[in-house]
């Protein structure tokens, strides 16, 4: 894109050079030197924006890469060797199955689902089982004489009279119905954004194809009818150089269309992801959440307590 942008730049030059000697032989008027002036300096702002371009793109380039120090170069291949093709219902359906942003959605139902399950199976009690041997330094009624090593085993439940945990299952029912919503936004979404990529892909396809088989190879055609007019001396200069500049315009489209055409369907290919340099959302999601969890005390066990309900310990030996 930059060297067609510079060729035509050179053809508003010579445009400009041409119109001014035209104009001092009294065979063009000032406003028409002022236009070919015009299209210069617009041209010229063209290229010149072309080159930030370019520049901003190598260094995208070098930060997704990794490698943050990488030249400024020139790409080599070709555009249109091997194009590719797209079958929508096939990439739809692999990105509705395959889409990382998919999986996520779906391990966030998965575990909004645990979470329901624990929550309700939270007044079960549990049994605790608790045994062990220690050394005991109680002296008995035989003067310095220890108990010694004894062991001890205790056995207990916990029991909810009225805590039926009601409020934590509303929560996480909450939670489920959210996360099931959220894997249908995600894939309403995703349905979304693949098929209008893959309208972007058709357009941009249709436009290769008729600029290859009748657009080009028709301006191609006069320009060189018109270049063998100025040979004979049948045509002006000017009216070359517009030809050309028409032809470089065209295939700047043209190359426009291209990179539009290889662009979309390498997001189809795959799942329509970009950002690569930005926090994911789990990430952001578990920051969020370390940042402002509440630290939770152990539970005790088999003691009594104010909360509504009774621990109670129903076998113990020593």
């Amino acid at each position: 894109m930059l060297g067609i942008d510079r060729d035509l730049l050179r053809i508003s030059q010579d445009t400009v050079h041409i119109a001014r000697q035209l104009h001092n032989v009294g065979q063009m008027d000032e406003t028409e030197v002022l236009l070919a002036e015009v299209e210069e300096q617009r041209m010229a702002i063209v290229a010149e924006n072309e080159e930030h371009r370019l520049r901003r793109r190598w260094l995208m380039l070098g930060n997704v890469t990794g490698l943050s120090e990488l030249p400024a170069g020139i790409a080599e291949g070709s555009l249109t060797e091997n194009l590719p093709s797209v079958d929508d219902e096939s990439l739809l359906k692999s990105l509705l199955s395959e889409s990382p942003e998919v999986k996520y959605a779906r391990a966030g139902l998965a575990q909004a689902q645990a979470m329901l399950v624990r929550a309700r199976r939270e007044p079960v009690p549990d049994l605790v089982l608790r045994g062990g041997l220690q050394q005991d330094h109680e002296p008995l009624n035989t003067p310095g004489k220890p108990v010694g090593l004894i062991g001890y085993a205790e056995v207990g439940v916990k029991l909810r009279l009225w805590d039926r945990n009601k409020g934590g299952i509303q929560a996480a029912t909450a939670e489920v119905s959210e996360a099931q919503e959220e894997l249908q936004r995600v894939e309403l979404a995703l349905r979304d954004r693949s098929a209008a990529a893959a309208q972007q892909y058709r357009d941009s396809r249709a436009i290769v194809d008729r600029y290859e088989a009748e657009v080009l190879p028709r301006l191609r055609r006069a320009y060189e009818l018109m270049t063998r007019q100025y040979g004979m001396m049948a045509a002006s200069f000017n009216r070359v150089l517009y030809l050309q500049r028409t032809l470089f315009e065209a295939e700047t489209d043209y190359i426009a269309a291209l990179e539009q055409t290889w662009t979309t369907a390498i997001a189809l290919r795959g799942f329509l992801l970009n950002g690569g340099l930005e926090l994911t959302k789990g990430l952001t999601d578990s920051n969020s959440a370390e940042s402002n969890a509440i630290p939770q005390q152990e539970r005790p066990s088999l003691h009594l307590s104010n909360s509504p309900c009774l621990n109670w310990p129903i076998f113990g030996w020593r």
